[in-house]
């Protein structure tokens, strides 16, 4: 970040600083002299209530590593997406592009990514307690009407189980209840933003109240196409959702809830990395090349500037939709039975999807990639104001995933070692279809060994059973430069079975009422099962486990009657088995699903939360991590690095530091509120300024896709109405117009496009640009 930018962050947070320094001087010249003891304050820090396990606790009685931010917090900050909510939340991360299926979820710079329908994600999503396979409908979705949201770092292998071996976010949305509410918001910006949602709610009986949520987005794209004169890596979106509540006695609660969320972006077209650089894509013989085959010069040379050149713009719909039935049972002795049944549908679409971004189309691509999840959890718990507090439950979990994808050759203008050029209509064919069936069981008590001194420990006995075809075909006749390319195999009885059994124990202590102090031994376990896309024969394709211990030490505490909070854990994690793209085993070249050795990580994490004043919110976050690789010793090597490996083409990564791994993060804002009128309008400002350490944006740690640190500066104001029933914003985003990729990848399928003679592209890459300075307006308005 240059020192013009960084002091430009430090200005804005200082004039926040100062504004509110002269609203408290204004307080406290009309308060009266102190008459004997003072009296405490009524401000303080929001209180927040979580589920992190799986009851309502105050978020410092929580022996856990937790952020959560409130639905209120949400709103005021002005966080419409995980993608915002990441940017200040501690060792979270959001890796990837625009579209969600290109997106995944890390926690402690862990987390499986990739277009493989086979792999999933090492941080599981629960949205109202059910879980969702696919995390990309919750990254798309809108954070409208929300309860809140829970960050769980670390691994939650006992009471959530699947797919949390290194954390889980936990969504909650509003409940419905008798008091009739509702709120309309509206806002523009710039690159054609436009949105409007809202919330209403009530009752519809004595025994029935309910709430509908809905919101409509759309944004023109951050980056122009010059080739096909069009703003590309946009999107729109719907999110609705209703939810019913019915009471019928003091003794049991049933919640409905039901939603459909639709997101299509023309996405994504990544722009050059260093093209001039070594093995980056412009050689005097693929411009030459490329110049014959376009009839004009190859122009789009100028990396990181929003503009790309691609034959055609890629286009990707999301559908995701289900619903879930939540029902409470009040049994004899404060005892709860929860059973909760769910159903979520992904629907996947990408008629073009782009693949290579290049403005030769050497071929087309397409896909759908439909998932159906059902899921049942039934949980019997104890009240927790009691000795001995527990719950035990049992979870049901069955998916179907498909996955279809079809490439045909357009353009190629290769001419291939024999002589030969691919001619069009060719096409390559893959289907992949799984089922998925597990089952598990856990448990977990908390004893107090004295009013302030108490054990957790519990367990998960998990089995999964993975049943899986794989079938790669090509157009009959096709010649071998085509089948090379786009090898042919057939997998049509895949078969996979696991059982783990995870567990946790923990101590806390309180040290004084305001001040916690924990430690935490705990598992996390995802099972194993089978690269989702086309490989040569004898390729292996079923992948194993991936297993982590983690190792905890942490405090909560707040101080000055709760004017300032402090949280602060200190961690060591082992991830063995980290499932990543790896290196071809038979082939030597190219990317699978596999086991990436072994993942060390170890950190610090903190946040803070101050209020000095009532008129004064300071908050921050910082993250400390370091990470480094350990038993991998044939990983995939980068364009032009000499091979070191175990096996014959494949490098030794051991002691480096893997992909998405930043050192340092932090997060610091200020919110200053000031009454202006009698009759309760209120001015306010906010500032937030967001960190990102160096990081290695590709698997191979290419020195090219080293991200340097960059610096995110947000802010918002506006005034609000007595009550907050009234809000008016503007706001803006990376006003330092910080320029940065999200994602690095190679160029797909160079091996179609002519770097001059008769070789082939190899080791371009191209990157997909963050999101440019956003600015705009908006309205609110609760009744």
């Amino acid at each position: 970040m240059s020192k013009n930018k960084l002091l430009a962050a430090v200005s804005a947070l200082s004039f926040i600083g100062c504004w509110s320094t002269g609203a408290g001087a204004q307080e406290a010249a009309v308060q009266p002299a102190d008459q004997g003891e003072a009296e405490k304050p009524d401000y303080g820090i929001e209180d927040i209530v979580v589920t992190a396990r799986k009851q309502s606790e105050d978020i410092q009685d929580v022996p856990l590593s937790v952020t959560a931010v409130s639905g209120t917090t949400l709103e005021r900050r002005g966080l419409q997406n995980v993608k915002d909510l990441a940017q200040s939340v501690p060792s979270l991360s959001l890796i990837g592009s625009n579209t969600a299926r290109a997106s995944a979820l890390q926690i402690r710079g862990i987390g499986s990514f990739g277009l493989n329908p086979g792999i999933e994600p090492s941080v599981g999503v629960y949205f109202d307690g059910a879980y969702q396979k696919s995390a990309a409908a919750v990254l798309s979705s809108n954070l409208l009407d929300l309860e809140a949201i829970e960050v769980l770092r670390g691994p939650q292998g006992t009471l959530y189980g699947r797919n949390t071996p290194v954390g889980a976010v936990i969504v909650r949305s509003r409940a419905p209840s008798q008091n009739t509410e509702g709120m309309v918001q509206a806002g523009i910006g710039n690159y054609g933003t436009k949105y409007v949602q809202g919330f209403i709610g009530g009752g519809l009986s004595e025994e029935l109240a309910g709430r509908v949520s809905l919101n409509f987005n759309t944004r023109d794209g951050y980056d122009y196409n010059i080739n096909t004169q069009s703003h590309i890596n946009d999107t729109e979106q719907f999110t609705g959702r209703a939810r019913l509540r019915w009471t019928p006695s003091s003794s049991f609660t049933g919640d409905f809830i039901a939603f459909y969320t639709r997101v299509k972006n023309h996405c994504c077209v990544g722009d050059n990395v260093d093209p001039f650089g070594p093995f980056g894509i412009a050689t005097p013989g693929f411009l030459a090349a490329m110049q014959t085959a376009l009839g004009r010069p190859y122009t789009n040379l100028t990396s990181r500037d929003h503009i790309v050149d691609s034959d055609e713009d890629p286009l990707e719909i999301l559908k995701n939709f289900g619903g879930s039935f939540t029902g409470e049972f009040g049994l004899g002795g404060g005892h709860t039975l929860t059973s909760i049944t769910a159903y979520t549908g992904t629907r996947m679409n990408s008629p073009r999807s782009a693949p290579h971004a290049q403005p030769l189309l050497a071929y087309t691509s397409s896909f759908t990639n439909p998932i159906d999840t059902w899921s049942e959890e039934l949980r019997l718990a104890s009240s927790l104001d009691q000795r001995l507090s527990y719950q035990f439950g049992a979870y049901l979990f069955h998916e179907k995933t498909s996955f279809h994808e079809e490439r045909t050759t357009v353009r190629p203008n290769r001419v291939f070692p024999d002589g030969t050029m691919l001619p069009g209509g060719l096409t390559a064919f893959y289907d992949f279809h799984q089922k998925t069936f597990s089952i598990s069981g856990y448990g977990q008590a908390t004893f107090a060994i004295t009013d302030a001194f108490r054990f957790t420990g519990g367990g998960r006995y998990s089995y999964d059973r993975k049943r899986a075809s794989a079938v790669s075909t090509v157009t009959p006749g096709a010649p071998a430069n085509f089948r090379s390319q786009f090898p042919t195999n057939s997998e049509p009885r895949l078969r996979y079975n696991e059982s783990k059994f995870t567990w946790l124990a923990s101590l806390q202590y309180d040290v004084t009422p305001d001040v916690m102090a924990y430690a935490t031994a705990s598992t996390g376990w995802k099972s194993g099962g089978f690269s989702g896309r086309a490989v040569a024969p004898g390729t292996p394709v079923v992948f194993g486990p991936e297993n982590v211990r983690n190792y905890e030490l942490g405090t909560k505490a707040t101080f000055l009657d709760r004017r300032l909070l402090l949280n602060v854990s200190l961690y060591k994690m082992r991830v063995k088995g980290f499932q990543d793209s790896i290196n071809n085993p038979v082939s030597g070249a190219g990317f699978i699903v596999g086991n990436a050795g072994t993942i060390h990580t170890k950190g610090v994490e903190a946040e803070m939360q101050a209020r000095p004043i009532p008129e004064l919110l300071l908050f921050g976050s910082l993250t400390y991590l370091d990470s480094h690789f350990s038993n991998y010793s044939a990983a995939p090597c980068y364009t032009g690095q000499t091979p070191n490996g175990s096996r014959p083409g494949t490098c030794n990564v051991n002691g480096l530091t893997p992909q998405n791994s930043p050192k340092w993060r932090y997060s610091v804002g200020a919110e200053v509120t000031k009454e202006i009128t009698a009759s309760g309008i209120s001015a306010f400002v906010r500032g937030d300024a967001n960190y990102i350490g160096d990081q290695y944006l590709f698997a191979t740690l290419d020195p090219r896709s080293l991200e340097e640190s960059y610096t995110i500066v947000n802010a918002r104001l506006g005034l609000e109405g007595d009550e907050q029933k009234w809000r008016v914003s503007l706001w803006a985003k990376n006003i330092t117009k910080e320029d940065y990729f999200t994602l690095i990848a190679p160029v797909a399928n160079g091996g179609f496009f002519s770097n001059g003679g008769r070789a082939g592209v190899s080791g371009p890459l191209i990157g997909i640009n963050g999101a440019p300075r956003t600015y705009g307006i908006e309205a609110s308005m609760k009744f």
